[in-house]
Formats: C-alpha cells, sequence, structure tokens
C-alpha cells in the first residue's frame, strides 16, 4: 500500500486549509474491499472507529463530489477512477469526504477535509 498526504501547502489556494490522504493499494494485496478497509484503518491518518457498509456503495460518477475528488486524485497520484468505478462514502459531507473507491485492479482509500 502506498500512502500520500498532502498538507494545505499542496493546494492552489493555500487559505483553504484542505488537507488530503490518499492510500492506494493494488486489490491482488488484499482479499477484497473489506480487508483494505481494515489495512487502511491501522493507519494513523484514518479514522479507526469508521464503519464499513458495502451496501452504500454507488458509481462513481454518481457520487456527488466526484469531479473534485477525480480532479486531486489525477493532480496527486496521476490518475483517477473511470466513472463506472464504485465508491462507499464512509463520510461525505462538503467539507469532509472519506471515501473507498473498487475499480478493476485497484483500491482507493481517499480522506480529504477543510476546515475554510
Amino acid at each position: 500500500m502506498k500512502i500520500v498526504i498532502l498538507d494545505e501547502f499542496e493546494f492552489e489556494d493555500t487559505g483553504s486549509e484542505e488537507f488530503l490522504v490518499i492510500a492506494l493499494a493494488r486489490s491482488n494485496q488484499y482479499s477484497n474491499l473489506m480487508g483494505f478497509f481494515e489495512a487502511t484503518a491501522q493507519e494513523e491518518w484514518f479514522d479507526p472507529e469508521s464503519k464499513f457498509d458495502c451496501g452504500n456503495g454507488v458509481e462513481f460518477k454518481e457520487y456527488p463530489y466526484s469531479s473534485t475528488v477525480r480532479r486531486y486524485l489525477k493532480e496527486f497520484i496521476g490518475r483517477a477512477p473511470d466513472s463506472k468505478a464504485n465508491v462507499v462514502s464512509l463520510h461525505g459531507e462538503w467539507d469532509e469526504q472519506d471515501l473507498l473507491i473498487e475499480e478493476p485492479g485497484t483500491f482507493i482509500r481517499y480522506y480529504w477535509q477543510t476546515s475554510a
């Protein structure tokens, strides 16, 4: 698993007080998305109290903040999920998003927040 951590100085507007953590793994490293979720929950950057409900997944294109998620993933890890990737929202508000993204061959956990 690779983890990328970005503080507010990595974003265009440092006054936005954004913070982003991206965990990325090949899907063959874990038995399923739940296994990846459990591995990321052990990392200090993610909330260990987050609950995973695979039943609330949607296609990436249907996720309300997908355009921003796509832009940041493309900018910071050089790739973005296709529109049919599966997204499970662990927390999804305008100021904080914690997502699990599954696409063929890849698992991504995306945690973004702003205090602006």
